[in-house]
């Protein structure tokens, strides 16, 4: 059994604060009127607080098994979850599309998407730094490819093995 304890990347936080900065300051830096500019920077700094909230994977953990598949845990309460076919893999992130099995899920989703995205559908960005040892992230790339076949123009695409 191979556990993957996730942590908030601080490669993503980093990005995060660049990238409402520089929208910070172009909010100040245009023609609109000086009310509209406060607005603007006033709802840039909610937004930036409201993702940085959701950016915050303390305490989950994946695990493999051979006998029980891939799980999810947040803090000691372990569910099923199968990897869907559009997770994709890069160098710099693993974008993690996992399914839920259980109904009654103690995980947090996105009310953004609800009527979009199955309740029981969830996505996980994880960046290489997201784990407190170095080579996790390696590990866990491996395990992914090791547990799914490559089925796809595309390498970075992963599809359940038959």
């Amino acid at each position: 059994m191979t556990l993957f304890p996730l942590t908030t990347s601080k490669h993503l936080i980093t990005a995060l604060k660049l990238v409402h900065g520089l929208a910070l300051c172009a909010s100040f830096s245009n023609g609109l009127p000086i009310m509209v500019q406060i607005l603007l920077a006033m709802a840039l700094v909610a937004h930036y607080r409201w993702v940085l909230a959701r950016c915050q994977l303390s305490g989950q953990t994946l695990r493999y098994s051979k006998a029980l598949g891939w799980e999810i845990a947040h803090v000691q309460d372990w569910m099923a979850v199968r990897i869907l076919p559009d997770t994709v893999i890069t160098t710099f992130a693993l974008f993690l599309h996992i399914e839920i099995q259980d109904s009654h899920t103690h995980i947090s989703h996105s009310s953004m998407f609800g009527r979009i995205k199955p309740h029981n559908r969830q996505t996980l960005l994880i960046a290489p730094d997201s784990f407190l040892s170095l080579g996790t992230y390696r590990i866990l790339v491996v395990k992914l490819k090791t547990s799914y076949k490559i089925k796809s123009k595309s390498s970075n695409l992963l599809v359940k093995s038959g």
